[in-house]
């Protein structure tokens, strides 16, 4: 039987803003502009993107494997292969819709940048499922 745990997203306001507020003016500037086929295909294509992205952004941990999914695009981490788990603030791109998050460093010199809810339950289980995860001195403190 496999397992499942998903924790969604934190979605932090600066990011509600910028992901409605785009959707709001796509919809706006369609509509302004006379509802012509490119402008409904290009409109359409944009809301797509940011609905999946908005609601579609979320980690799992499925037996061995992180999988990391931010609307169409999904990143498989084996969980083995993680090394060091950091606390950072940053709101640049990443497959996070908060700028509180979790730095995950995995493989050679791979990173990437989560924001998963309820940040303890989920390096709990990490570490439950690869005891040589280092932590960084903010989240041993939690642990």
């Amino acid at each position: 039987m496999v397992v499942l745990i998903y924790f969604g997203s934190i979605k932090d306001t600066i990011y509600f803003f910028a992901v409605w507020g785009t959707i709001a003016v796509v919809l706006f500037g369609t509509i302004i502009d006379g509802l012509y086929p490119a402008g409904i295909l290009i409109g359409g294509t944009t809301l797509i993107l940011l609905f999946w992205m908005w609601f579609g952004t979320g980690y799992v941990i499925q037996q061995e494997t992180l999988i990391v999914k931010f609307g169409p695009f999904k990143k498989k981490i084996n969980i083995e292969g993680i090394k060091r788990i950091s606390k950072e603030k940053n709101v640049w791109a990443a497959p996070a819709l908060a700028a509180d998050r979790l730095r995950i460093h995995y493989g050679l010199y791979e990173e990437i940048s989560i924001s998963p809810k309820n940040k303890e339950e989920f390096v709990k289980l990490l570490l439950e499922k690869n005891k040589k995860i280092e932590l960084d001195e903010e989240l041993i403190e939690v642990h």
